[in-house]
């Protein structure tokens, strides 16, 4: 646990500042930080690579509670995973729900830079499913841009928007935004092509706040709920005819083995 280490923003809980593959962040509570988790280097030379990011809890952050930071090409490293790999980011819960003590930086709850423009790593993604992103005064819930899969979270912001594809470093590429259940005041979901059509079309379907079409089994546990209920023709998170499951609220999200499936659900305490 990491608690009020947050004396100012660039304070952070955990962080990389070289390159990194195949970490696994799990079962970590961090109320009050400057950043919560900053993974990777500000201008791009340490990349974050296969990395696995479930079950934490980070709150009260002065800026972000996660960002991995885009990536410029990468070094030629003994050991480093040379195929295209995938960053998992799943069953967190992140929140922003405290009045703002730094009013004039503000920034998203989760942020996710591109991938390499060329060579190792240019086919990438970020796959960021079954989470709970909760409240932010001054920004959106979730920014990206790059390769990224969307599915299956949770999304309640009373104060302002909820999802953002936008030009970071870069631009929103190849990006699946489906399965989600947004509450949000302002805008659900966002996606800069709409502004730009030079920007390739997104994938949006199924969302709670868009009606369209199912998506094709793409990405693992797709058809898996917020709660781990399996139903592929839902608009949302949840799953018909279910309990919720785990309730949304501000600790690390439980779970138990589904031995007929060899999965994990996720319930409450």
């Amino acid at each position: 646990m990491i608690h009020r280490h947050d004396h100012n923003q660039q304070i952070v809980g955990i962080s990389t500042k070289c390159p990194a593959w195949n970490w696994t962040i799990r079962h970590n509570i961090i109320q009050g930080a400057g950043t919560g988790i900053y993974l990777g280097n500000s201008d791009g030379s340490a990349p974050f690579i296969a990395g696995l990011i479930e079950y934490n809890l980070i709150t009260q952050t002065l800026g972000y509670n996660l960002q991995i930071k885009h990536q410029q090409p990468r070094p030629n490293l003994a050991g480093m995973p040379a195929g295209d790999q995938v960053t998992t980011i799943r069953h967190n819960v992140f929140s922003k729900a405290d009045p703002p003590r730094n009013p004039s930086s503000p920034r998203p709850n989760v942020l996710l830079g591109h991938w390499p423009l060329t060579g190792r790593g240019a086919n990438d993604r970020y796959l960021v499913y079954s989470n709970f992103f909760y409240q932010n005064p001054q920004e959106s819930l979730f920014q990206g841009e790059g390769r990224i899969a969307l599915y299956n979270n949770l999304f309640v912001n009373h104060m302002g928007g909820a999802i953002r594809f936008q030009p970071h470093h870069d631009k929103p590429r190849e990006i699946a935004i489906f399965f989600n259940t947004v509450v949000a005041k302002n805008t659900g979901i966002y996606h800069a092509g709409h502004n730009d059509p030079s920007l390739p079309i997104p994938w949006i379907a199924n969302n709670a706040v868009f009606a369209n079409r199912p998506l094709v089994k793409l990405f693992p546990e797709w058809e898996l709920d917020f709660s781990g209920h399996s139903d592929d023709s839902r608009f949302g998170a949840y799953a018909y005819d279910y309990s919720p499951g785990w309730l949304p609220i501000l600790s690390i999200k439980s779970c138990r083995a589904d031995n007929i499936r060899n999965r994990h659900l996720c319930f409450a305490h």
